[in-house]
């Protein structure tokens, strides 16, 4: 059982659509925080894609 749920590839969460900021507070150039930012979520638990009934925020 355990290698065919190995074999699996069940992709829970897909961020469908949103928008956010990056911040970079210590200026490497890499982004450290997300901030005002929301995102329109759809969850897959193994019939397909539905609408999460949430939306997801960033924040610091």
């Amino acid at each position: 059982m355990r290698d065919r749920l190995a074999d699996l590839r069940l992709e829970a969460l897909h961020l469908a659509s949103g928008a956010a900021r990056l911040v970079d507070e210590d200026g490497d150039g890499v982004g450290d925080s997300i901030v005002e930012g929301t995102w329109q979520a759809e969850m897959n638990l193994g019939l397909g894609l539905r609408k999460a009934p949430s939306t997801f925020a960033g924040g610091r």
